[in-house]
């Protein structure tokens, strides 16, 4: 009997992502062909292509966001095992306040 891969599902953030990157790219597409090989007026569509990539720009913004918190989060959980034997209580609080200070 063959393996089977488990198959890994995405978070919400990064199906927001993906969409509002495909609808830019859609968007984009569409626009060059506009422009490029008909004769109409693209002006609407360059209105709701700057109004996409705002969506577009802030969906990734949070996205990397997201992902700087968890990664510090990450290391901290991490870390702070091995200080608290090694060091005691104290130098794990100065850790917490060293990574989640902005």
């Amino acid at each position: 009997m063959a393996r089977r891969k488990k198959r890994t599902s995405l978070c919400c953030s990064k199906k927001v992502v993906l969409s509002a990157w495909c609808v830019f790219i859609l968007l984009l597409a569409a626009l060059i062909y506009g422009l490029f090989c008909t004769e109409r007026d693209m002006t609407p569509l360059t209105i709701v292509l700057g109004a996409d990539s705002a969506v577009t720009g802030t969906a990734t913004g949070f996205y990397f966001w997201k992902a700087k918190a968890e990664k510090k989060l990450e290391l901290f959980e991490r870390m702070a095992a091995k200080w608290e034997k090694k060091y005691g209580i104290e130098a794990v609080t100065n850790l917490a306040q060293v990574i989640f200070t902005e």
